[in-house]
């Protein structure tokens, strides 16, 4: 294990100028894919709960969603 983090350390000493622009290019794409998914995320409600009070406002929601979002259903009983 400390001779594979060992190796890990040299190869990153031996990094050049470019090698270190290719990882810093890959890293801001991938947290523009990661600023993308949260904001359409966002825009689908993703994370929030809403109360929904009738059978045709649950479909047309979840219509809406087209499959983005796991629904969790709850019926309440009233006394």
């Amino acid at each position: 294990m400390e001779d594979k983090l060992d190796e890990e350390i040299s190869a990153l000493d031996r990094l050049d100028l470019n090698d270190l622009e290719v990882l810093r290019e890959r890293r801001l794409q991938q947290m523009k894919k990661m600023a993308e998914k949260r904001s359409r995320w966002i825009s689908l409600d993703h994370g929030e709960y809403t109360e929904i009070f009738s059978e045709k406002d649950f479909f047309s929601t979840i219509k809406a969603k087209n499959g983005t979002s796991s629904s969790q259903c709850f019926e309440f009983c009233s006394y």
